[in-house]
């Protein structure tokens, strides 16, 4: 089965990107691609910047693999549900060791074929057919409190398009949302017996999903149907309480729990979360406020005092500001922002009136030269200075550039204000532009159906039949990730970005990008692929353990209580910290 491997601190936050399929390998090649697929390196397709999820697969493991033509119709002469079996190999030439999968029976393999497309699916089902695959139900097991009831309740699949070499390198996503909590060991219990209640129970919530879907690759649009819950308090029926997973020590050093539950929205102020704190005594938590669970995410709740005051704490745009620490020591090594990045210098400071020109457009500078524009928001992470507390904000490196700006909601370049939106608004009424959802190296266009206030807001062409695309609107590689920043401290605007000299592809960013920390204490950025076994990168650089870093607000309420309230922050430009 899978193994759920912790190796980071705990990062409450939403994926801001599934990782596609197809990380780089190794070098030696050819010797990888005598196999029929390798697993890449990250299989956490759960989440982009925080090794807390890994989902890792253990040897033995059973896949099954479909090969369809580009119309999703079976390829006739080919087996079908063909059962493979997860397999540790190693490179004796280089060391390498990667996981690989091999036909369970040797007799019965598919064919390589780059015209062909293939559907993994995990868990194997021997009664799979195509037409399932293609409108699937399933089903989570309510009581997930051990390893194997959690990993059984849990559904991936890989949709895997081939590319031009003969190294299949796959990465699975998750149909199903994880739900995270951590709780103090002292305030639950845990000595339930036999049928006996304890632990932490999520509620009002539906066990099953139909009308999936996995003859496609995973997108933000990627959905299905899950059947309408509704609290008793609100008229509904009694619903199955799924028992959550202990799954250890969370890095607060608290108690954490998990589960695996169907992409759906939890209504407000209905009970979600149940905790038993004595013997037959429970104490339940609604939501303040409606939030949309989305396939392959995970969403860490947090407890604030009492009853309706139950919150996530952090969500993806609270995260903006988070600390990078020695995974080995927990001292801190730099800082990892994510922030709007403009840097047009054939436009004179201050007279900035429309975005002009999006990242990786050459431009000739102002002061001579030939340069690259930054329109984008992107990661950047910031060595410590000499005294090993205090950024270096001086300069730092892009990680990750994430998504271009370029066209608001409307397509016209005449309003800059829709193209810098303020942090952590999402469009749901006409007062809020929202943060532009594409990745990095797609064009954000127009959404062909308007809101119920007549207007069209943006989605990423990453979403869209590249059938239906020009050329342009698709995926571009600039090749700048891991590019230099350098701030001008006195304007607090962006005098330089220095190119990479590697370059770095959007995929291998997104699979392969993190901060590597070198035997010499050197910290970077880097794309190497990690081995989640040892949390290190194909160099032997520790990789760097990410959490949010917060504003703490400690004081009493009106009963004496201590209420403790964190505060993400935002940066805004040079030296420019605020509260989000």
């Amino acid at each position: 089965m899978m193994a759920l491997v912790a190796t980071a601190f705990v990062m409450s936050a939403c994926s801001d990107e599934i990782m596609p399929s197809g990380s780089t390998p190794d070098q030696g090649e050819s010797f990888w691609s005598q196999y029929d697929f390798v697993l890449a390196n990250d299989v956490e397709s759960r989440v982009a910047y925080t090794d807390i999820k890994h989902a890792e697969f253990e040897e033995g493991d059973a896949v099954g693999v479909y090969v369809v033509d580009e119309n999703g119709n079976l390829v006739s002469e080919q087996p079908t549900n063909v059962s493979y079996t997860v397999r540790d190999i190693t490179n004796i030439n280089t060391g390498v060791q990667r996981q690989v999968l091999q036909p369970t029976n040797p007799n019965t393999a598919v064919t390589k074929n780059p015209d062909y497309r293939y559907v993994l699916y995990y868990p194997y089902n021997p009664n799979m057919t195509l037409n399932r695959l293609k409108n699937y139900t399933h089903t989570v097991q309510q009581d997930q409190d051990s390893k194997e009831a959690f990993e059984a309740s849990d559904l991936l699949w890989c949709y895997y398009t081939p590319p031009s070499s003969n190294t299949y390198v796959v990465t699975f996503d998750h149909a199903m949302a994880q739900l995270i909590i951590e709780i103090d060991e002292n305030d639950v219990y845990l000595s339930g017996e036999g049928n006996e209640p304890s632990g932490v129970y999520f509620i009002n919530m539906p066990t099953s999903g139909s009308n999936i879907n996995l003859l496609q690759p995973w997108s933000e649009t990627f959905s299905y149907t899950t059947p309408q819950v509704t609290a008793p308090e609100a008229g509904g029926e009694e619903n199955p309480a799924i028992h959550a997973w202990r799954y250890g020590l969370g890095s607060s050093g608290k108690l954490q729990f998990r589960a695996l539950v169907p992409a759906h929205t939890i209504a407000a102020n209905q009970p979600s979360v149940r905790i038993y704190t004595t013997s037959g005594e429970y104490h339940d938590y609604k939501l303040g406020e409606e939030q949309q669970l989305k396939a392959g995410y995970n969403y860490s709740f947090s407890l604030n005092g009492e009853g309706d005051d139950m919150k996530i704490e952090v969500t993806d745009d609270d995260s903006w500001v988070l600390d990078v620490l020695d995974p080995e020591t927990g001292k801190p090594v730099g800082l990892l922002c994510r922030e709007y990045l403009r840097y047009q210098p054939q436009i004179a400071e201050g007279n900035y009136s429309t975005p002009d020109k999006k990242t990786g457009t050459n431009v000739i500078a102002l002061t001579g030269g030939e340069k690259t524009a930054i329109n984008s928001q992107a990661w950047v992470f910031y060595n410590l200075q000499s005294d090993g507390k205090t950024p270096e904000l001086g300069s730092g490196k892009v990680l990750r550039f994430i998504y271009d700006i370029h066209e608001n909601r409307d397509g016209q370049l005449n309003d800059a204000t829709h193209y810098w939106p303020l942090p952590h608004t999402q469009p749901s009424h006409e007062t809020k532009q929202g943060l532009f959802t594409p990745e990095h190296g797609f064009k954000w266009i127009k959404s062909p159906t308007p809101t119920a206030n007549g207007n069209y807001y943006g989605i990423s062409s990453s979403e869209v039949d590249p059938n239906t695309l020009a050329d342009h609107e698709k995926e571009v590689n600039y090749y700048l990730h891991g590019g230099t920043v350098v701030w001008n401290s006195d304007k607090g605007t962006i005098s330089d970005f220095i190119k990479p000299t590697q370059q770095v592809t959007n995929a291998e960013a997104k699979s392969n990008g993190h901060i590597a920390i070198g035997q010499d204490g050197e910290v970077t950025v880097n794309y190497s692929p990690i081995d989640p076994r040892t949390n290190q990168d194909e160099e032997g650089k520790k990789v760097g353990v990410i959490v949010p870093r917060n504003l703490i607000d400690n004081r009493l309420d009106e009963n004496g209580s201590s209420v403790t309230t964190a505060y993400p922050l935002v940066k805004i430009g040079f030296n420019q910290f605020w509260i989000s």
